[in-house]
């Protein structure tokens, strides 16, 4: 059991700490979906992505899981990126309107709008925003 823990924890350092294949911003992101969604879902899928924005909102899905939505940047438009599988402790420490990065190892295209798993908070990110 200590062996598959041990295990665990490494990898999940490793994926924090790991050089993420695109560094992105939710604008964008939500720019390339808008322009061609083929061409977005093949550029994005199966990377590891960096992405920024701002926090617009910090909610939980149908089962209690912590998700967060980053702004488009646009007020006239309903595409966010959503981020789900979001550490609890991350989402109770977010406010609407904070600049965020995080690390995000899924994504999908959803009628227009991006939405990422597996996502944790960037360590390397400055924590005063």
């Amino acid at each position: 059991m200590r062996i598959v823990l041990t295990i665990i924890l490494l990898l999940c350092s490793n994926f924090l700490t790991a050089k993420s294949d695109i560094d992105t911003s939710c604008a964008s992101m939500l720019s390339d979906i808008d322009a061609n969604e083929i061409r977005a879902s093949a550029k994005y899928s199966d990377k590891v992505i960096k992405i920024s924005g701002r926090v617009e909102s910090i909610d939980e899905d149908m089962w209690g899981d912590s998700v967060i939505h980053l702004s488009s940047e646009d007020d006239w438009t309903f595409t966010s990126c959503l981020l789900s599988d979001v550490p609890l402790d991350t989402a109770i420490s977010l406010n609407k309107g904070q600049d965020v990065i995080f690390v995000c190892d899924s994504f999908i295209e959803i009628l227009g709008s991006a939405s990422l798993s597996n996502c944790k908070k960037n360590i390397s990110e400055d924590d005063s925003t």
